[in-house]
């Protein structure tokens, strides 16, 4: 994977979640504040993966270490694969009570996301692409805090 494809993946990333929040609206439609709660944080997602794809068609001489995008792509690619498995088990059960353990590993992906956008994508020596990921990784703080209430009322 080169630096063009982490970026690519991490638009995928996003749209995934964006596809898994859509999900999780249609599982709490009974619950007005949820599902619009949902329906924003699939519209921020939809954002952010516009924002990559700007990024990286603006950034193009972007580098990081090998060591730093063998350690991103894998991340990446495994998050991909685990919000994959999760949209299919989003609405399986009545009245949205499937989604309750659906939200936990949400919420870990958001942590682990958050993680990799301020460790590993912050770590481009171009101050603009820096700036860029420090930002996504407070909105994922923000969405793992939505989330947590979402569990607990």
């Amino acid at each position: 994977m080169n630096v063009q494809e982490c970026f690519q993946t991490a638009a995928r990333v996003e749209i995934l979640l964006r596809d898994l929040y859509a999900g999780l609206a249609r599982c709490f439609r009974s619950d007005a504040r949820l599902r619009e709660s949902f329906l924003g944080l699939a519209d921020e997602e939809e954002q952010h993966a516009l924002r990559i794809r700007l990024l990286a068609l603006h950034r193009k001489g972007v580098t990081w270490t090998d060591e730093a995008i063998d350690r991103i792509g894998k991340d990446l690619v495994g998050i991909v694969a685990e919000l994959s498995a999760m949209a299919k088990e989003v609405g399986t059960g009545p009245d949205g009570r499937c989604a309750e353990p659906v939200l936990r590993r949400v919420i870990d992906v958001e942590r682990r996301c958050g993680s990799l956008h301020a460790e590993a994508l912050a770590q481009s020596t171009d101050p603009v692409v820096r700036g860029f990921f420090s930002s996504l990784a407070r909105q994922d703080a923000h969405h793992e805090r939505l989330l947590e209430q979402a569990i607990q009322g």
